[in-house]
């Protein structure tokens, strides 16, 4: 049982360790292209964890996931701000933490049902497919609309 304090606490670090080492190249080659990539890597984690046959091959998988935890969690926020005029900002941070928590909420309802009503392996297909339905919505974000709107003229 402690193995799984381990991978849990291996998968916290990751996404940190993510998070830190690709933020400044995130924000270098745009958060529109980097979204994808991390939904993408969410995903391949998720199905190889389902997949895996192996504690060695679940861990494996389940630090890809954790990659693509980190990814998105430079990825989103600026994302989000990239299309909102800066003195909006602070309003939208606040909305957007919102529903970050709305979905810490909802994430485990909806795993709970799906762990109740047909087992815990069942669960990764669950998670992939979300992270497939954001792919594509990421990449709406991505082509739609005008990055970020100017600034009213004050004159």
């Amino acid at each position: 049982m402690e193995d799984t304090g381990y991978v849990i606490g291996g998968v916290r670090g990751v996404a940190l360790l993510t998070g830190v080492l690709i933020g400044s190249w995130v924000d270098r080659w745009g958060v529109n292209r980097a979204a994808p990539a991390g939904f993408l890597l969410l995903a391949a984690g998720a199905l190889g964890s389902w997949v895996s046959s192996n504690y060695a091959e679940m861990t494996t998988s389940t630090l890809v996931l954790a990659i693509g935890a980190g990814w998105l969690g430079v990825t989103l926020l600026p994302m989000a701000l990239s299309r909102i005029q800066p003195a909006h900002q602070g309003t939208a941070v606040g909305v957007f933490g919102s529903f970050e928590d709305l979905g810490l909420i909802l994430g485990p309802l909806l795993l709970g049902a799906v762990y109740s009503a047909l087992g815990p392996r069942n669960l990764f297909p669950v998670a992939v497919a979300l992270a497939l339905v954001a792919i594509p919505i990421s990449l709406l974000a991505r082509f739609s609309g005008s990055p970020r709107a100017a600034e009213p003229d004050p004159a």
